[in-house]
């Protein structure tokens, strides 16, 4: 009756527990995830906005120094002809002349080259033309003892679009002449044609009447036949350099850079269409969208999955508590006895010398072929295996002390591993040895460092999985000798190195658990130390040091 209780009250608090765990995963599960991809949507939106904007100021800046680097290389060209001396003169005009059409040969972005005086009359030209300049505004400008770039403007001289480069040549600070240069357009919308940004991405220029200056991939016709307007345009004329997302000068959203090129009176634009630009986040919209529905009500479905898992655990939970603690009576059990074995280790081992002696004289007095031999002999033999077994507890209970001498650590090293060569090459394991051969002879034991290191590289091989890898270093430092043994593919807790040289406290299912704890006391006698060091990206390594001093090799030597 007292069950049937229990079992009804248990029922009832599981289906409370199970009701507030799905509570708890949606709120603190579902929920965050669902934020989460949120979150995630709008970052990405985000980058994607970013890297658009980057690309096109970047793109706009490239675009803006080639074409002033270019400008810059043209205006040298006219400054290397008028900083040439006497250039008026009958008998150098010839040398200039050459020079004027070697230069329009040279560089095709060149229409003509011109030498004009300060009337704006021709006095030579590379297409043997006649023109007059004195009414051109950059003529004036010229005249004045400026030197740069006209507007791309509707020429009165040429009769068609253009672009003049203009200098003036100088004598004793007097302007005597004008060097002009017309420079083909088709060379300045080759310039700026170039990189342009996927299908319908394209760069412009626009001067301060919004006209067109080079040629439009959406518009025919030439050069300054039409006038375009657009946010971006409006924002480079009032001197503002930027990107924005607005209607072109078609109506079609895009995102646009823009800036003013000063030395050309006029703005650059460089455009791509929005969906263009965005295609890479529209392709991650279209399947976030159905995949995030998808994650959901998988996680719904998990809800109810772990709901019933929960129930199950619960049911089942009292019998495994009581399991524990017969597990944690039996383990206090079993140390208290191992404990107990330690002290009854060294009263069993005097009387069972005792019986020995007396057994081995009465087995000494017996004639030769006495039945009773065979007895004794047996008798022998079992107290041979106590003494044996009590030994091992009685090194632990009282060690020996060591004998110190002077020994070389790395010949140890490789004395334990010639020992466990077999196992080592059984399980096929990787073992790299990386030894200081450099270093002195330590005083020590060597009997029992011996065994500190055989336990501990014991112990690694039968952690390491098959075809693992362990490795034995040997170095020195200003205080110690320090032997590191490593294997690569275990890790140890925090919980178990806390407790690993404690007597009798073993993983193994065989095993006394004595190894590392006389390890440890034999590392007390030398006055050394033994610790372990453990992480999952490294592995688990017990490193042993041993005290050193320069005195000792000094004094060997």
């Amino acid at each position: 009756m007292l069950i049937m209780k229990n079992e009804s009250k248990n029922g009832k608090n599981y289906k409370k527990v199970l009701f507030y765990v799905n509570v708890s995963i949606i709120v603190f599960i579902i929920l965050p995830i669902i934020i989460m991809l949120f979150l995630s949507y709008n970052i990405y939106r985000s980058n994607i906005y970013r890297i658009v904007s980057q690309n096109l100021l970047s793109t706009l800046e490239y675009k803006k120094k080639s074409l002033e680097t270019w400008l810059n290389e043209r205006k040298s060209d006219l400054n290397f002809i008028s900083s040439q001396k006497d250039i008026l003169k009958k008998n150098t005009q010839t040398k200039i002349f050459n020079q004027l059409n070697l230069l329009k040969n040279a560089y095709s972005c060149y229409d003509k080259i011109l030498l004009v005086d300060t009337n704006g009359m021709t006095i030579y030209s590379t297409d043997g033309g006649n023109y007059n300049f004195k009414d051109e505004k950059y003529f004036q400008k010229a005249i004045q003892g400026e030197n740069g770039f006209s507007s791309i403007h509707l020429s009165f001289v040429m009769k068609e679009p253009a672009f003049f480069g203009y200098t003036p040549i100088k004598k004793n600070s007097d302007i005597i002449a004008i060097l002009v240069s017309q420079i083909k357009l088709d060379y300045i919308s080759e310039i700026t044609q170039e990189l342009i940004l996927g299908e319908t991405g394209e760069v412009y220029l626009v001067d301060a009447n919004k006209t067109l200056l080079t040629k439009s991939k959406f518009i025919e016709g030439g050069i300054l036949h039409h006038k375009v307007k657009s946010v971006g345009i409006e924002k480079a004329l009032k001197g503002v350099a930027g990107v924005d997302e607005y209607p072109d000068y078609r109506g079609v959203k895009v995102f646009g850079a823009y800036d003013i090129i000063p030395e050309m009176h006029c703005v650059m634009i460089i455009e791509q269409d929005k969906d263009e630009a965005l295609e890479s986040f529209h392709r991650f919209r279209d399947k976030f969208i159905p995949i995030t529905i998808i994650i959901l009500i998988i996680l719904l479905l998990l809800v109810f999955f772990v709901s019933k898992r929960i129930q199950n655990y619960l049911e089942k939970r009292d019998n495994e508590i009581l399991r524990h603690q017969e597990k944690m009576i039996y383990s206090e059990q079993m140390a208290s006895v191992g404990m107990m074995s330690t002290a009854l280790a060294h009263e069993i081992n005097n009387p069972l010398t005792t019986i020995k002696v007396l057994i081995q004289s009465v087995f000494s007095e017996l004639p030769k072929n006495d039945e009773k031999k065979k007895d004794l002999s047996v008798i022998l033999e079992e107290i041979d295996s106590i003494s044996k077994l009590s030994y091992r507890f009685l090194q632990y209970a009282r060690p020996k002390e060591p004998e110190i001498k002077e020994s070389n650590l790395n010949e140890i090293i490789k004395k334990v591993v010639d020992l466990l060569n077999y196992h080592i090459e059984k399980n096929k394991i990787e073992l790299i040895l990386k030894l200081n051969e450099k270093a002195p002879p330590v005083r020590m034991d060597s009997s029992q460092i011996g065994q500190v290191i055989l336990n501990i590289l014991l112990n690694a091989i039968q952690a390491e999985p098959y075809q693992g890898k362990i490795e034995i270093k040997s170095d020195c430092d200003e205080e110690y000798c320090i032997v590191k043994i490593t294997n690569f593919n275990t890790y140890l807790p925090e919980d178990l190195r806390k407790k690993i040289f404690e007597p009798f406290f073993t993983t193994k299912s065989k095993g006394t658990g004595l190894g590392l704890a006389i390890s440890r006391t034999i590392m007390e006698k030398h006055s050394g130390i033994i610790e372990c060091e453990s992480n999952t990206s490294e592995g688990t390594s017990f490193i042993i040091k041993l005290p050193f001093k320069k005195s000792n090799s000094s004094a060997t030597n």
